[in-house]
């Protein structure tokens, strides 16, 4: 008998689900199971990634989510309001997937306490396309049946029926509990009476048994107490059970088992990955995207080259058809309405990096101020109709007023459709050390001497990299309690997912409404961010913009005024020349602290070594200072004078 996962928590679950997305679909590939369902704790961080991952493997993803109902108003935060029931909603089709995201957005947005939290006017707007179950033991119709509140309990499942018809099931779990054996009588007699359907779910919390303790210690992580203190559920038995396991806990109820299928039948969603979703941007009536940009970029020509040659106006149309063929324009309208409202608040910007200083569009618009005919600079690294890539123009704003230019977006385009984007920080090897040591109660001291050692991002090499190669380690008993079972307890968590928090530059503006297509909530600072990070935003379509504030703009701004306040020279960075002598020689002697990219102490050194003599010298500074060229022994080859 063949049999679909309806209730899977992945690490997206945060510091409770152990399940990586790659393992638990490779892991129903290998049990040659037809859907799998993702149903994480009040959020759908992790559900285009899953999406991707289960239709690559020929699986069908359902994408649902375990929501937090509150019995009250989800408006009311007052400590008696603590109290939430668990249930799992699954989306049918579109239209489900769009209430599912309105529900979770809105859960965090405006039902937050302690956790995201719907209500019942919530649930029963945006029903629509969703399949409900009733939940775990954490349910609410299970916790009336545990409280000997039988008629409540029947009154209950006949309004869900209500509110959702034949797409509401009664959920069964046996990990072995005796309250859900008691549950579980319960609810058969109430699903035999009211004739709503039963529905068998694992509540898988990690694919394979192996890892309990994994998940174990995650939770003990997130409860903040000793890993041997009492848990709420047996451990062993949270994970992605194979089709016959199921049968073996259900087979006596095969209707249970059958519905598992019936269920994966309705669900049927398309998210339509691939189709490019651009901001509208506002026009009068009767005009085009490509037309204004075109006008625009006339404009902007005319002001920049005098003459303007043949070649310069090829190089524009070669730019602009590739532009109109990748249907792009609006985008490119957003960011140069963006930077026009800089220059008019007279907010610091930068003149540009990266691949988009190499177009002349994004040079006419004044997005960036630097010649890409001058220093033949090539278009193709920006934008490339044979790459499926979304441009990324990055823009740099003077960090106290980068703020201006985010309520500027949100003020055109509306609240509901601007958030900054969201990432996800993961147990690096300090963190993964520090948190399980508190976990398992292990001396303080104990932790530090560990810790301390250990580099302080992963990308400098984890727990087990260090331990083999750091000289302060030789001098520790490693193989001793405590340090034994701190070190491998850690080395199981580090790299897991740990919490959300903020991309440092990326906005994100919807077509239309974001929030219809994509779980918003806020960020510890009070931020509003989406729940996707970057990789699945761009599989949605959605393009990022990269707002950075530098500290760097901000100081040379306050320095141009400083002179201009105290009248020692008015100044501005355009009216230094390329070539001065003095600021040359401040870059042969690596005296370059505070200029950016260039104060780390091993450019500095490299900037004594090369000695640049002119703006092309440093650009290839900058490019030796990058681990290719530094690796293969480029630097060494290269003499004094001899950069470029």
């Amino acid at each position: 008998m063949t049999f679909v996962h309806l209730h899977v928590h992945s690490e997206y679950s945060f510091l409770d689900g152990a399940c990586r997305l790659k393992n638990l679909v490779s892991r129903a590939r290998e049990l040659r199971m037809p859907a799998l369902a993702l149903t994480d704790h009040g959020g759908l961080h992790g559900a285009v990634e899953f999406y991707q991952l289960a239709r690559e493997n020929g699986i069908k993803p359902i994408i649902g989510c375990e929501v937090y109902l509150t019995p009250g108003s989800r408006l009311e935060k007052a400590k008696e309001q603590r109290k939430n029931y668990h249930l799992i909603l699954l989306a049918k089709n579109r239209k489900g997937y769009e209430n599912l995201v309105q529900l979770v957005s809105r859960s965090h947005l405006e039902g937050f306490y302690y956790k995201p939290r719907i209500d019942w006017e919530l649930l029963s707007a945006y029903a629509e396309g969703l399949v409900a179950l009733s939940g775990c033991l954490s349910g609410e119709i299970p916790q009336l049946l545990l409280q000997d509140n039988y008629c409540q309990a029947e009154l209950k499942a006949l309004e869900y029926r209500e509110l959702f018809g034949p797409d509401f099931y009664i959920e069964l779990q046996n990990h072995g509990l005796k309250e859900e054996n008691r549950s579980n009588l319960l609810l058969r007699k109430l699903a035999q009476k009211t004739g709503i359907p039963l529905v068998a779910t694992n509540d898988v919390h990690y694919t394979d048994s192996r890892e309990s303790t994994v998940q174990e210690l995650m939770a003990a992580i997130r409860r903040l107490q000793k890993n041997n203190d009492p848990i709420p559920f047996p451990q062993k038995e949270l994970y992605l059970k194979s089709s016959s396991e199921m049968k073996d806990l259900f087979g006596e109820i095969p209707e249970a088992m059958e519905n598992t299928l019936k269920i994966s039948e309705k669900c049927n969603l398309e998210l339509g990955l691939g189709s490019v979703r651009l901001p509208d941007f506002p026009l009068d009536q009767g005009i085009s995207h490509d037309d204004f940009l075109f006008h625009l970029c006339r404009e902007g020509l005319a002001t920049l080259y005098h003459p303007l040659t043949v070649q310069i106006e090829e190089r524009l149309e070669k730019e602009l058809e590739t532009i109109r063929k990748m249907r792009l324009a609006p985008y490119f309208l957003v960011v140069a309405d963006l930077m026009a409202f800089a220059r008019r608040k007279g907010i610091p910007a930068g003149p540009g990096r990266g691949s988009a200083a190499g177009s002349l569009v994004t040079y006419s618009l004044g997005i960036t101020h630097v010649d890409p005919i001058k220093h033949n600079l090539f278009f193709e690294r920006f934008l490339n109709p044979q790459r499926p890539d979304l441009p990324d123009i990055d823009l740099d704003f003077c960090q106290q007023r980068r703020n201006e230019v985010l309520s500027y977006l949100t003020e055109k385009y509306g609240a509901g459709n601007v958030a900054q984007i969201g990432i996800f920080s993961t147990l690096g090897a300090r963190g993964a050390i520090r948190d399980a040591g508190k976990a398992l109660g292990i001396p303080e001291q104990a932790i530090d001497l560990v810790a301390k050692n250990l580099p302080r991002f992963s990308g400098l090499g984890g727990i087990e990299h260090a331990l083999s190669t750091l000289p302060e380690f030789k001098e520790l008993p490693l193989q001793e309690e405590p340090f034994r079972t701190l070190i491998e307890k850690a080395k199981s968590i580090e790299g897991r997912i740990r919490h959300t928090s903020v991309h440092a530059a990326g906005v994100v503006i919807g077509q239309g409404n974001l929030s219809k297509i994509v779980p918003l909530q806020f960020a510890s600072g009070g931020e509003t961010v989406t729940q996707y990070g970057p990789e699945s935003l761009e599989a949605l379509g959605l393009i990022k913009i990269d707002l950075l504030g530098l500290r760097n703009l901000t100081i040379i701004d306050s320095t141009l005024k400083f002179l201009i306040n105290t009248r020692v020279i008015k100044l501005t960075p355009e009216s230094i020349p390329l070539d001065d002598p003095a600021t040359t020689l401040l870059l042969q002697k690596g005296e370059t602290l505070g200029c950016f990219q260039l104060e780390s102490s091993g450019i500095r050194s490299l900037l004594k070594k090369l000695k640049p003599n002119s703006l092309e010298d440093l650009i290839a500074v900058l490019a030796l200072y990058r681990p290719g060229p530094w690796d293969s022994g480029m630097v060494e080859r290269i003499g004094e004078g001899d950069i470029t």
